[in-house]
Order: C-alpha cells, then sequence, then structure tokens
C-alpha cells in the first residue's frame, strides 16, 4: 500500500474536466468560465427488454454485469457508494449509493432496471474497444471491507477469526502459515501469538504499521512456522489482526493459508486460501480479548477471502450517486481527471445522478464522458466560420451530440474526431481511447460476402428478416 501524501501532489498538476447540466464550467488561462444551459424537462424513461434469463438479478443488490469479460481494461460503473479520504483539493469524498426510491441501503426492481439500462448504453459507447464495462468491482478483494467508521474516520486496524478442528495434534508436523497482508499484520493460535510482520511489538489498536506494502509484496503470501505444540484436540482458532500504514493509504487486503503434514502425510491445507473468516471492519476497538479462543464473534459478519478494497489495475472506477452540490460545485453532472487512467493514482471519476435528475440516459452519458477524461479525451467544442470559439461544449444538434460534449438529451451521441481547444486542434477520440485502454476489439462480423454473418431471422416465406444489436 502506498501514502497518499504523493498521490495527491501528483493529482493537483491534472486538469479538471467537468460536464455540467444547467451550468457550463470551464477552464480558460486559470480562470473559470460559467455558461448556463437550458432547464430542460427530463424525458419520460425508455428501457428495453432486459430477459431474465440472460441477467440473473439478486432481490436488493446490484446486476452484476459485464460487457467484455476477458478484457485487462475496466470501466466499473460504481453504484453502491464510494468513499476518497483525498481528490485533488477535496478532502473525505463521499459518493452515496445510487437511489431513487428512498432505500439506499438495498436496490429496488426498479433502480435494477435504471442500472442495467444505464450500463447498456455506457458499454455500447465503448464496445469498439478491448474495454471491459461493468459493475461488479474489479478488484482482487471477493469481500469488500469497509474504509470508514459511522463518523467518517478512516479504520485502522481490521479483525478476523476462524475456527478449524485438529482430531490428534501430535500428528500434525510442520505448521505454516502463508499469510497475505497489506500493510502489518500480526496472528494468534488459539490466543498465542505466532506472527507479527512489519507491526511494531506493542502496536496498539489505533497503531500504523511499520512500513507500506508496495509491488509484489501486496501480492505475496509470506510464510512463517508456526510451533504445532499450541494446537489442542478438536476446536482450534486462528485470529488475524492487520494494520493500515496511514491515513491516506489507498487500499488494504487480507487473506491467510494455513497448511501441515498430517499423519505423515504430504503438506496440505489445514485453513485454504479463499475460506471463510469472521471479521470485523466497523473501527471499534476490541482489546486484547477478541484473540482469545473463548471470544464471542457471533455477531461479526462472516466473508470469503480475499478482503480489502482499493487496488484496482487498470480500472477507471465511475462513482454514480448525489449531487456535485454534496462536495463540488453544485452545477456539475460529472467530474474527472484528464489522463488519470494507468497513473498509478486512483482514477476515480464522478456522476452526480440526483444532479442529474436521476434520468438514466444523462447518468450514463456522463458516465461515457467522464471515463472518456481519465483516458485523455477533453472536450469537444464548437467554432464559427472565421475559427473563432462559439462554445467550450459542442451541443450538437438534429438528433446527435459528441459524447466528449454535451449530449444528454440527443438521441445519437458518438465519440468524434473533431476540434477540441482550438479549430486546428483536433482530437480523435477513437484513436485515443484504443491507445489508452488496450486497442480495438476484433471485427466480428466480416465485411465481405466470403466472411459475413448469415441472418437467421427470417420472418415468415418471404424474405423479410430481423436482426438486431450494436452497429
Amino acid at each position: 500500500m502506498t501514502s497518499g501524501t504523493a498521490m495527491r501532489s501528483r493529482v493537483r498538476r491534472r486538469l479538471f474536466e467537468s460536464l455540467e447540466p444547467r451550468k457550463m464550467l470551464s477552464a480558460t488561462d486559470g480562470d473559470l468560465e460559467s455558461i448556463p444551459l437550458p432547464l430542460n424537462a427530463a424525458a419520460d424513461e425508455v428501457f428495453g427488454e432486459f430477459g431474465e434469463a440472460l441477467i440473473p438479478i439478486d432481490e436488493g443488490k446490484i446486476p452484476l454485469l459485464h460487457s467484455f469479460p476477458e478484457a485487462q481494461t475496466k470501466v466499473f460503473l460504481d453504484f453502491d457508494g464510494n468513499f476518497e479520504l483525498s481528490w485533488s483539493d477535496a478532502t473525505h469524498v463521499v459518493t452515496p449509493p445510487y437511489d431513487i426510491d428512498g432505500r439506499p441501503d438495498s436496490f429496488g426492481s426498479g433502480e435494477q432496471e435504471r442500472i442495467v439500462e444505464i450500463w447498456r448504453r455506457v458499454a455500447e459507447d465503448y464496445a469498439p474497444f478491448q474495454i471491459d464495462v461493468t459493475t461488479e468491482d474489479p478488484s482482487d478483494h471477493v469481500t469488500e471491507l469497509n474504509e470508514v467508521d459511522a463518523s467518517i474516520k478512516r479504520i485502522r486496524t481490521f479483525y478476523f477469526r476462524r475456527e478449524f478442528d485438529i482430531t490428534d495434534p501430535a500428528d500434525v508436523r510442520n505448521l505454516r502459515v502463508h499469510l497475505l497482508r497489506d500493510d502489518g499484520a500480526a496472528v494468534y493460535l488459539n490466543g498465542t501469538q505466532v506472527v507479527r510482520d512489519n507491526l511494531g511489538l506493542n502496536a496498539r489498536f489505533d497503531d500504523f504499521a511499520t512500513s507500506g506494502s508496495s509491488g509484489s509484496d501486496e501480492q505475496t503470501y509470506h510464510q512463517f512456522p508456526v510451533d504445532e505444540t499450541l494446537l489442542v484436540h478438536g476446536r482450534n482458532v486462528i485470529a488475524v489482526e492487520v494494520h493500515q500504514r496511514s491515513d491516506d493509504s489507498s487500499d488494504t487486503s487480507f487473506d491467510l493459508q494455513l497448511t501441515a503434514n498430517v499423519g505423515g502425510q504430504p503438506s496440505s491445507d489445514v485453513i485454504p486460501r479463499q475460506s471463510e473468516w469472521a471479521y470485523l471492519d466497523d473501527g471499534s476497538d476490541q482489546g486484547t480479548a477478541w484473540s482469545s479462543a473463548d471470544f464471542n464473534d457471533g455477531n461479526w459478519p462472516v466473508g470469503r477471502g480475499e478482503f480489502g478494497y482499493g487496488d484496482m489495475t487498470a480500472t477507471t472506477q465511475v462513482a454514480i450517486g448525489g449531487s456535485s452540490a454534496d462536495w463540488y460545485d453544485g452545477q456539475s453532472g460529472g467530474v474527472a481527471l484528464l489522463n488519470s487512467f494507468r497513473s498509478g493514482d486512483s482514477a476515480v471519476a464522478f456522476v452526480f445522478s440526483r444532479s442529474l435528475s436521476n434520468v438514466t440516459k444523462r447518468i450514463a452519458e456522463a458516465a461515457s464522458h467522464e471515463a472518456g477524461h481519465t483516458f485523455g479525451l477533453t472536450h469537444q467544442a464548437t467554432f464559427d466560420e472565421s475559427g473563432e470559439k462559439i462554445d467550450d461544449y459542442n451541443r450538437g444538434g438534429n438528433g446527435w451530440a459528441p459524447i466528449m460534449g454535451v449530449a444528454y438529451d440527443e438521441e445519437i451521441s458518438t465519440w468524434s474526431n473533431g476540434p477540441t481547444s482550438s479549430v486546428n486542434n483536433t482530437q480523435d477520440n477513437m484513436a485515443v481511447i484504443a491507445q489508452r485502454g488496450g486497442g480495438y476489439r476484433r471485427d466480428d462480423h466480416g465485411d465481405l460476402a466470403s466472411n459475413a454473418t448469415a441472418l437467421t431471422d427470417l420472418i415468415g416465406d418471404n424474405g423479410d428478416f430481423e436482426i438486431s444489436g450494436v452497429l
């Protein structure tokens, strides 16, 4: 895990790019200019057929959707809330969950339907590229831990407990802990400490790890021998505390494997990786009793390893929810940092769904637009015949607008190859995304009669056919 101090100093040098529903903001020579927009009424929502067999949705949960699952580059549409300790010059940036029914703790059928529609629109925009538009957190963590407690204070220490049975402790040899920790940890077996790694000898609940984890260290299972005489017949308990390096830490993670030779057999798992653990991530101090075998953890939640948050490589995260008045300027539909994708910083963009009247098309347009900024795209502008700029944002017309302009209410929006900051400064949106995002997808339908895809959905016997898809 890396400290956020250096991250913030780099982020401040980047440009803000925002998309506004009522008022447009643009940075020109360091000055902030505003341009009013018409207050268009939200159109009635129209949704496609979702097909339960194709998109199974668990009641109350976010639909887990992927447009190109095997792609390494991800655009993660994050609907269930987000927290950033710092983002550019802002601190404690809270994005509430996407919510239209007043119940932010779960997602009703209407919200699920709209999430699918938003995803489909954004997935269509990024369909030409080797990019997976997904609603599933693409980090390696199976169980997501809280970053902050109820008072929005950063959580420094997380607790984990797991039981396992040993028939005859005398049969156990070469007992070893394989520990994945970011940043520091202590491990206890039946109340006795057996591992202390990257953590001070007398570290208390709120104390930091000794140093930060980074690079390959974040993915390494560190091995430690354990005294087999600490085992007892029957029920045993292993307990772990994981500490952060600083309040600016960008991620954390935990998993554990316990191996041994039992009964003279080759080494095998006593506790496999990705097992279930009782855990506590509410920021409460559990003192010292929590590590003992007889501690009652019955009210702790249970999750499966790997645990953690953050650490999303090759990912643009679009946090969707709330209003721009919550922490930004009160006038924007979304905001992102230019060129933040693959920068080593958290490439988080924001779409303020309440500022967009919770209209799905507007939310989707803003999500594609802000993700485009993280890939390096700037705004498409308009100019008169003499080359003078008319508007920092190309609003299109006649049913079309560029995605990197303002396309909230136009029927069609596309990536464009057009002028940006000056009439002579053009940007090919698709070329930029392809270069930054891993290239174009392979054409799955040929251009010649010899390799074209057969049309099989015939209607009746008169030769008419019907086919649908993304062009």
